[in-house]
């Protein structure tokens, strides 16, 4: 085994989910096109590109010497066999194996309605049910717009939920009166820690009336909400106090289904390129339009309950989401500049198992950039730009789809960088020291 081998291009998977956008209109295929392998069509939805070692989409090693067997092999095996490419920390922590996801998605219609379980409850789910829920791990995630990107997250402030509840009497009349009362005494409790306590009980209970609500009152309400927006759009009347755009969007794109309804109860946020969102356990949330960079821990457990034709575990759901209401401005995640470096933004997520750097360079700004040493292992992804990536007395040549596994403490530099275009890098990474 050469050890000397401390950068690796890689082929990376594309998934073409039907939520995915169609052929030009997609960044994960605008990037993919230059992935060996890749066969580009016009009308196929490009919905996800998987940058790591998940074996529902794993990436394979390219361009390796013909003196090693590890050509066309996949990254995920080349750690196990070469787990010293981890870094010590990180192998002592993970094991030999990559404890992170990377991702580009594309998205074209909205997604599931979802959360995913902590570790512990990851543990007991996978034991249970692993027909339904693959793995043992947990899977905090990390969303930063490529595009304007739409999102729904995490539960509203009580009194914005309230409000919708008076303003949509079909809203009201799927999740009951009763249970909107209880919210109603929660908001009004002077005690401070009282009030918060009670809020998440009663919107737990609310969301859990919507959740399991009567198929047939749900239609009923659904179509009377439909019709009574589309009349305010014939007489041109205002539906912004109803989500009225929103929630005929969702409701063309998932007829009937209750999470059209969820839509007042979370949080609408718009991000532009380069926001965040950071999600962590049990928070819910489902992505509904643009694209993204998305990081996450190496799991794919996802808790369903609505906007979706797979399995719904409504129950699961329920009984495990996080009811802490938050404004829009305390759902978004902020990175840091780097003090040293104008060029560099860090996503410094709040788990170990991943964060994420941005580095953005003008055009005509710089013909050479030392990039930081990291002690653990990354992934990067080129959005834009060309240069020559140096790693000792090796180089490979970068341009957008690139995509390169880089070993813990390895430094590599940009050289010869082409004057004409912004190079804009993403680096997903572990390291535990925080670099």
């Amino acid at each position: 085994m050469d050890t000397n081998i401390k950068v690796v291009p890689l082929s990376c998977a594309v998934q073409t989910y039907a939520w995915g956008k169609i052929g030009d209109q997609s960044t994960v295929a605008a990037l993919a096109k230059n992935q060996a392998g890749f066969t580009f069509d016009q009308h196929m939805p490009y919905a996800e590109l998987w940058m790591g070692s998940h074996p529902k989409g794993p990436s394979k090693l390219i361009n390796m010497p013909d003196s090693l067997s590890e050509n066309n092999s996949y990254l995920g095996d080349w750690i196990t066999q070469k787990p010293s490419v981890l870094g010590t920390d990180v192998y002592q922590k993970f094991g030999a194996s990559l404890p992170f996801l990377f991702k580009v998605l594309s998205v074209n219609k909205s997604l599931s309605i979802q959360a995913h379980p902590t570790k512990e409850h990851a543990e007991i789910l996978h034991q249970e049910r692993p027909d339904v829920y693959p793995d043992p791990n947990h899977k905090p995630e990390m969303a930063i717009a490529l595009t304007r990107f739409e999102a729904l997250c995490g539960f509203r402030p009580a009194s914005e939920i309230l409000n919708y509840f008076h303003e949509v009497q079909e809203f009201l009349a799927v999740v009951g009166q009763e249970a909107v009362d209880g919210l109603i005494n929660a908001e009004m409790a002077t005690q401070r820690s009282i009030r918060k306590s009670a809020v998440h009980k009663a919107l737990k209970h609310c969301m859990t009336c919507l959740m399991e609500c009567d198929p047939k009152i749900l239609k009923i309400q659904l179509a009377n909400l439909v019709n009574r927006l589309n009349e305010c759009h014939e007489k041109r009347e205002d539906t912004t106090p109803y989500l009225g755009r929103l929630f005929l969007r969702i409701h063309n794109e998932y007829p009937g289904d209750v999470g059209c309804f969820v839509i007042y109860f979370l949080n609408h946020i718009t991000l532009e390129p380069y926001e965040s969102i950071f999600l962590g356990p049990n928070v819910p949330h489902a992505y509904l339009a643009g694209d993204i960079i998305e990081c996450m821990a190496a799991s794919d457990n996802v808790v369903r309950a609505g906007l979706t034709p797979k399995y719904k575990d409504v129950a699961t759901l329920t009984e495990m989401l996080n009811y802490t209401p938050q404004t829009v401005l305390e759902t978004k995640f902020l990175p840091t500049q780097d003090d040293n470096d104008k060029f560099l933004s860090v996503y410094n997520a709040p788990v170990d198992d991943f964060s994420v750097r941005k580095i953005q360079i003008p055009s005509q700004t710089l013909k050479e950039y030392d990039m930081k040493i990291l002690h653990g292992p990354s992934i990067l992804l080129t959005m834009s730009g060309k240069a020559d990536l140096v790693f000792g007395t090796n180089s490979t040549k970068l341009c957008k789809g690139s995509v390169l596994f880089i070993s813990s403490g390895t430094h590599v530099s940009l050289k010869d960088i082409a004057p004409d275009e912004e190079v804009l890098l993403f680096q997903a990474y572990c390291d535990l020291q925080r670099t």
